[in-house]
């Protein structure tokens, strides 16, 4: 029994058949990135200097309905990403629609020590000393597909943060 995964744009929900083609008689994972994005677009225009300004680009109940309304799909784990819980509506991340949050902190120095060691087998050296607190470990991922070396995170780790 194999599971069916789709990645798909918050923008995905509003069209209204995006499980015409899936996710009949399969175990599915549908992984949407950043939903609070999509449905309320942050436009980084500051107002009264910490408001953003924000923009509906797919409504609340069209998502809650792909979720588990009356067209919802069987044998369906939905699984959403998002840096800002706290726009996220209330009525989304309920119990029963919503079961697992979990939150991603920053890099520490044992998280580091297993990231130097996947992508460059090499540990941190000991007398190194983590002092940036901001960083998430996709942060140091896309580093690392961007050429930056051994050194260049060692570097960027190591001083304070910007």
């Amino acid at each position: 029994c194999g599971i069916q995964v789709e990645i798909l744009p918050v923008s995905a929900f509003d069209t209204g058949n995006i499980f015409d083609d899936a996710f009949t008689d399969t175990y599915s994972l549908i992984v949407c990135e950043d939903v609070d994005a999509g449905v309320f677009s942050r436009e980084h225009k500051k107002k009264d200097e910490e408001k953003y300004l924000y923009k509906k680009e797919v409504s609340l109940s069209t998502i809650l309905n792909c979720m588990d309304g009356f067209y919802a799909p069987n044998k369906t784990i939905f699984m959403f990403t998002t840096n800002y819980i706290k726009d996220i509506d209330p009525a989304m991340i309920r119990p029963g629609r919503i079961d697992i949050l979990e939150e991603i902190h920053p890099v520490c120095r044992e998280t580091l020590e297993k990231f130097m060691m996947k992508f460059y087998n090499r540990p941190l050296p000991d007398e190194f000393e983590c002092k940036r607190t901001d960083v998430l470990f996709a942060e140091l991922q896309t580093k690392v597909v961007g050429g930056s070396s051994y050194e260049d995170i060692l570097e960027y780790m190591g001083k304070e943060g910007e």
